[in-house]
């Protein structure tokens, strides 16, 4: 998607535009097949990406149609990065689409490509990925699509929650943005340990909830970080009885010996899982909604 500009062109005829885009076509010919004659066997025509050239020199080629040389670019683009055959076209990701942002800064779609490009086909996601959607953002501050992207692929390929927070907490401060960033900043600050952190937005969630569905959905959330906020709790106390006793209790009653009063079942009346082997307390798995969820070592 290109945000609408206003460009005081003038009345630019449809014979310009051709004759722009058969200048550079032309030219590019006469610069392939220089390059072919005198370095043909060196650089057979999959390096057709060396022939590219600098931004300035694309700039003055493009006689101020720089969007439609974007789109040019851009459309071969997708073709040269759909010749599997290529070996080497992962490697010029960042020329290209840097060039394409130059000509074009407000063109937002290569920004998300070369993104889903770098994670998908490279695996490459703080050398390739992220600095492209960085620029993106830079360039566009109100593309709030882009922020997600980077926060999912922080989230997904490197399972990096802290980046992925900050992706997310952008998105979800640009106007327009859709509720949903907020449920996933709250699940991140869940898997990054901060349950109360994670308790308060999922609460926000339930108050300004735009359906019935998100509600419920908050919810359950809040329901399962309320026990694991206990299971907290309960292990604190577990920690204390080592340290005044100088071993594990048996089972969680022995915390009644040093002043625990709260609850050690769930407000169905399952009891929380204890392994005194590990000192570990979480909440029984019958109890959580998300079973999955912050389950981060199997001890049973």
């Amino acid at each position: 998607m290109r945000r609408k500009v206003s460009i005081g062109t003038g009345r630019l005829s449809v014979r310009a535009l051709l004759a722009v885009l058969g200048l550079t076509f032309a030219l590019q010919i006469a610069w392939n097949y220089r390059t072919e004659r005198h370095f043909g066997a060196a650089f057979p025509t999959i390096y057709s990406v060396l022939y590219l050239p600098r931004g300035t020199l694309l700039d003055l080629i493009s006689m101020g149609f720089r969007q439609t040389l974007a789109d040019v670019i851009y459309l071969w683009s997708i073709q040269f990065y759909g010749s599997y055959e290529n070996p080497i076209r992962y490697q010029y990701i960042h020329k290209i689409y840097t060039l394409i942002a130059e000509l074009d800064p407000l063109y937002r779609d290569p920004y998300r490509l070369a993104g889903l490009i770098c994670v998908y086909e490279e695996r490459r996601l703080y050398d390739c990925a992220l600095p492209i959607l960085d620029l993106g953002l830079r360039n566009n501050p109100d593309a709030w699509e882009i922020a997600v992207d980077a926060g999912y692929y922080s989230w997904y390929q490197a399972r990096d929650y802290k980046k992925a927070y900050e992706y997310f907490d952008k998105a979800s401060r640009i106007p327009g943005a859709p509720p949903w960033t907020i449920s996933w900043k709250a699940r991140l600050k869940g898997e990054m340990g901060r349950l109360e952190d994670a308790l308060a937005l999922w609460r926000y969630v339930a108050e300004t909830a735009p359906d019935s569905f998100t509600g419920r959905v908050a919810q359950s959330h809040i329901h399962d970080l309320q026990l694991w906020i206990q299971a907290q709790e309960i292990q604190r106390w577990v920690d204390r009885f080592y340290q005044r006793y100088g071993f594990i209790p048996r089972d969680l009653t022995a915390l009644r010996q040093i002043g625990y009063t709260g609850p050690l079942t769930d407000p169905e009346g399952r009891p929380f899982r204890y392994n005194p082997a590990m000192a570990r307390v979480e909440p029984h798995p019958d109890s959580l909604i998300f079973q999955s969820h912050l389950f981060r070592q199997r001890v049973w």
